[in-house]
């Protein structure tokens, strides 16, 4: 059980900080270049720190052995967890909806288009994936749903950013006229 938690821990741990790490530079570069895809991105690493530290601290009960409260163990806390962070993702999802239909409506000016934010997205992608594999690892070891949990969900990121990293690369459709007709439908 040690190695086990320890190996849990480890691996918990080391993802808190390339969340955090990966969830200030892309924040940092969508506020710089005012690119709703790389802000909401940004979001979207900050409910991924959130939801990294509550598996670090679920896989740190989650191993404790049965006791006069809890008959079968701590183990049933980590699928308890996963509710907690799809709650945040559903209220991450709802926020950007509103922004982008605000920025949409109002006419906002389209990003700075630059390559710093690919390479920020690039980074994040080589980050997600090698994490993806070392919580699969661990997991599969361990026998932890919420670390396989953790893997299925930065492997998902993988192919998330990829589609905002699209997104700014495409600037150019934004600021063809066809975002101001639609525009000029809604109102």
């Amino acid at each position: 059980m040690s190695s086990n938690h320890s190996t849990k821990s480890s691996v918990a741990a080391i993802s808190i900080f390339a969340s955090a790490g990966m969830a200030a530079a892309k924040f940092v570069v969508g506020i710089a270049i005012g690119s709703l895809a790389l802000i909401s991105e940004a979001l979207h690493s900050s409910v991924d720190v959130v939801a990294t530290v509550i598996t670090w601290l679920v896989v740190r009960v989650s191993d404790r052995p049965a006791d006069d409260e809890h008959h079968y163990g701590h183990g049933k806390i980590e699928s308890l967890s996963a509710l907690g962070v799809i709650a945040l993702l559903y209220v991450l999802a709802g926020g950007i909806l509103v922004e982008s239909w605000s920025r949409l409506t109002e006419g906002a000016p389209p990003p700075t288009l630059s390559a710093i934010p690919f390479v920020v997205l690039l980074i994040d992608i080589a980050v997600n994936f090698w994490r993806a594999r070392a919580l699969h690892r661990a997991a599969r070891d361990t026998k932890s749903q919420a670390l396989a949990a953790d893997a299925l969900h930065f492997a998902s990121d993988v192919l998330g950013s990829s589609p905002s990293s699209s997104a700014s690369r495409f600037r150019g459709w934004a600021t063809s006229g066809v975002t101001p007709r639609l525009r000029s439908r809604l109102r």
